[in-house]
């Protein structure tokens, strides 16, 4: 079955829709451990590393550990 006008079937929208947004996101998560200025780079690097090594794992440990790291840094 193949949508309208646009001739894509059912599992080019499937991959539209999920994995699409979970490889930008992916993508996102290490371009922000690289660039951000509240860690020193040895720890960027690690971050990057963890995620590329652990993708789904490495992220999520990102945004709580870091993000949690870098607040206590401020303060």
């Amino acid at each position: 079955m193949t949508s309208l006008f646009i001739n894509i079937g059912r599992q080019e929208i499937f991959i539209l829709v999920f994995f699409v947004p979970v490889i930008l996101a992916y993508l996102y998560c290490i371009f922000h451990a690289l660039t951000n200025r509240k860690l020193e780079l040895p720890y960027r690097l690690a971050w990057a590393a963890a995620m590329l090594g652990l993708p789904f794992i490495g992220c999520a440990l990102y945004w709580t550990a870091a993000k949690n790291a870098s607040e206590n840094k401020q303060a």
